[in-house]
């Protein structure tokens, strides 16, 4: 369970063999890492109405990454979609970093996306964690290929269990058996400020 893509978990080395949730949950890989079907399918019927908004951002976010002023880093994550007869690349979310490493700066521009195109709030959530900000339709979220997996394909006799450690992580969480996070992250920093507030 990841927001890595497919790119990117390739250079992670895990002997690893079983259900893989990648970009935020937007791709399921089987346990031989082939590409769920089912679960491409329906992503694509969340994500085909909304590429014109999310070329839109990024269009407007390459622009203004380009400027000399700008310390954005965008990166939008595209993959592929077979929407039943034929693949279709599709942009999934798009992903802002500072390269200073500027928390606020990233915070502020999240409270100012709402502003840059017509209904923002109706097809998007964002997150930030640390230098990471990402803009995701509400179809992408790895609670969704949690349900699916444990609704379709995981045995309800045996217990689940998984690890998190970002506010984004919890929805998943919450549908397991058992769940934890580590001591240093957003997740135990949001509970330890809410104990001691």
């Amino acid at each position: 369970m990841t927001a890595r893509d497919r790119s990117e978990i390739k250079r992670v080395k895990l002997p690893f063999d079983s259900w893989q949730v990648l970009t935020h949950g937007a791709i399921i890989l089987t346990s031989d890492g082939a590409l769920l079907s089912s679960w491409q399918q329906h992503m694509y019927s969340k994500l085909a109405p909304l590429q014109d908004k999310l070329n839109k951002l990024s269009e407007l976010f390459a622009s203004h990454s380009q400027s000399e002023q700008s310390h954005l880093v965008f990166t939008p994550h595209i993959d592929s979609f077979n929407n039943g007869s034929t693949d279709e690349e599709l942009t999934i979310y798009l992903a802002i970093k500072h390269a200073q490493k500027d928390h606020q700066a990233l915070v502020d521009l999240a409270e100012k996306l709402p502003t840059l195109i017509r209904d923002f709030d109706q097809d998007f959530y964002v997150h930030v964690n640390a230098n990471n900000l990402a803009i995701l339709p509400h179809g992408v979220h790895k609670r969704h290929a949690v349900q699916f997996l444990l609704e379709h394909h995981l045995d309800h006799q045996r217990p689940s269990f998984g690890f998190g450690d970002s506010l984004a992580d919890l929805p998943f969480l919450q549908l397991l058996d058992w769940y934890g996070m580590p001591n240093h992250g957003q997740l135990h920093e949001q509970y330890q400020s809410k104990s001691s507030g």
